[in-house]
């Protein structure tokens, strides 16, 4: 199989995976990603369709497929040692994203403004995530959020930020929880928001707060995939 036909593969694959990504949100009842990582992994998905739109350069599609591709690479002595495998390998997480990063700084280099720089830096936040530096993706997210904040991606990467910044600091984030969930123009669906709060109660120790709030859950959102989670955690008090 030549790289062409892997490409085409991945590509076919990746956008498969974005379509199902934007029925979920679109739904507005399901429960997207748990945990910082699976945010952080949702919103680079959903994101990178970008990448693949009319409107881009070939030249930038490209590059960012080439980037994505080492991005996802396999990890392991056994998949690099495969003689089978399909794309890049590498032995450790390190040495992929050490592979990865200066690709996608290469995107954003060359194609500044461009979706596919978006995408880009996006991936960046996640890299920037990876090695710990939380600070770092806030920034990018809300330099994303700023410029997008009228694409339904935009909501995803407001919530990469309150989940980063609620595992640094969970009573940091309530204010801006609490004013979110009264806001109709949220980014957010209001189940979605309520469920981040109700979690950034409990992490900070005020349990009782937290249990009305899943109180709120199960009773105006039974139908979403919050609600489940909400009674549980009201079941057992």
């Amino acid at each position: 199989m030549d790289r062409q036909e892997r490409h085409d593969i991945k590509h076919d694959k990746f956008v498969d995976q974005v379509n199902t990504y934007y029925d979920d949100v679109k739904k507005n009842s399901q429960k997207v990603v748990v945990g910082v990582v699976g945010v952080l992994a949702v919103v680079a998905i959903g994101i990178a369709i970008w990448g693949w739109g009319a409107r881009q350069e070939k030249a930038a599609q490209k590059l960012l497929a080439e980037a994505i591709e080492t991005f996802d690479a396999q990890v392991g002595a056994e998949a690099v040692a495969d003689p089978n495998r399909q794309g890049p390998a590498f032995k450790t997480d390190e040495e992929r994203i050490a592979a990865a990063e200066p690709k996608m700084k290469d995107v954003v280099a060359k194609y500044s403004g461009s979706d596919a720089a978006q995408v880009a830096n996006l991936y960046l936040a996640q890299i920037e995530v990876s090695k710990g530096q939380s600070d770092a993706a806030i920034k990018m997210y809300e330099e994303f959020v700023k410029k997008n904040s009228g694409s339904l991606l935009a909501g995803g990467a407001q919530m990469s930020i309150y989940q980063l910044r609620m595992a640094t600091d969970p009573k940091a984030v309530i204010a801006d929880l609490e004013k979110a969930s009264m806001d109709s123009k949220s980014l957010l669906p209001k189940e979605t928001v309520l469920a981040m709060l109700a979690e950034a109660y409990e992490k900070s120790g005020d349990k009782a707060k937290s249990l009305d709030i899943y109180r709120r859950i199960a009773t105006e959102f039974p139908q979403s995939a919050y609600a489940a989670d909400a009674q549980a955690k009201m079941n057992r008090g």
